[in-house]
């Protein structure tokens, strides 16, 4: 039998990156051995909502959460909403006087900015769900990150305040993965889309500059953003598992394998002009980006 305590219980809502969305009323109770959460949501198109649980008075969180059903996922619309949440199909157990509850809303839009004859997005993507709403896991554990052949995500060192400006890192798996990483309308870049864009902007030795952010970079590494791409010093995850160099480094996957175990990447340093194109492990945790149909 499943114990859920609501003392001191909160569920709120995280904050938005791409537009307005409302969410109000948020309310928890136990119904049998599940969790009913009500919500009021108002945005002014389809976004996707996910469901996220704390047992320590939200310390850590675990989620977005697997056995549900209701308005969660892709394609949520405005309205008074419900989520059911199946606790023993996930949990053996969900005890306490902490428990939190909390729901992130994931736009369906996109910011963009063209370059040339290319539409991009201008900000590292930042889903946990393939397009057709299956999730993507996060791990966090560096051992599990090392053995991965399968996609997933994680926040640089593993800290949500990051996510908030640098977006998700991604493994190359999970941009592969047929069900689709990038948004409905978009696709992540080819090799040759990237190699396009450089090329616009006056080729490799000083495109980095005009796609550098105007802020976030250390040691005087900030760029024009002249191509308005904002460009982030997000680091990255090496396919070991160890986090290095925010503040210093920016990197994207292309959508191009190299080898087998290899995929075609582009990175910005802070004290270069250029973009450096190279191939990684595909384990390696990198920053992602969108190119329209």
């Amino acid at each position: 039998m499943v114990k859920i305590t609501f003392y001191l219980a909160l569920c709120f809502l995280m904050p938005l990156r791409y537009s307005s969305q409302t969410v109000t009323n948020i309310k928890a109770m136990q119904d049998g051995q599940n969790i009913i959460v009500t919500y009021n949501l108002q945005t002014p198109e389809p976004c996707t909502i996910n469901l996220f649980v704390s047992t320590n008075n939200g310390n850590t969180w675990q989620g977005p959460l697997k056995q549900v059903q209701g308005q969660v996922g892709p394609n949520v619309k405005s309205g008074e909403n419900s989520i059911t949440f199946f606790v023993l199909n996930e949990f053996n157990e969900l005890r306490g006087e902490n428990i939190k509850f909390k729901i992130l809303v994931e736009n369906s839009s996109l910011a963009t900015i063209k370059n040339g004859t290319q539409i991009w997005t201008n900000k590292n993507l930042d889903v946990s769900t393939y397009r057709n709403g299956d999730f993507i896991p996060q791990v966090q554990d560096a051992e599990q990150w090392r053995q991965l052949t399968t996609g997933a995500w994680c926040y640089y060192e593993n800290k949500a305040d990051n996510g908030k400006t640098f977006g998700k890192l991604y493994n190359w798996y999970a941009v592969n993965d047929q069900r689709g990483l990038a948004p409905k309308g978009f696709h992540i870049p080819t090799s040759e889309e990237w190699n396009a864009l450089i090329d616009y902007l006056g080729g490799s030795s000083i495109a980095g500059t005009k796609m550098k952010s105007k802020q976030a970079w250390l040691n005087n590494g900030n760029g024009s953003n002249s191509s308005g791409f904002e460009g982030l010093p997000a680091g990255y995850r090496y396919s070991a598992g160890k986090f290095d160099n925010t503040g210093y480094n920016g990197g994207w996957w292309s959508s191009s394998a190299h080898f087998s175990e290899s995929a075609w990447c582009y990175f910005i340093l802070f004290n270069f002009d250029d973009v450096f194109r190279d191939f990684n492990f595909k384990a390696l945790g990198l920053s992602v980006r969108c190119i329209k149909d």
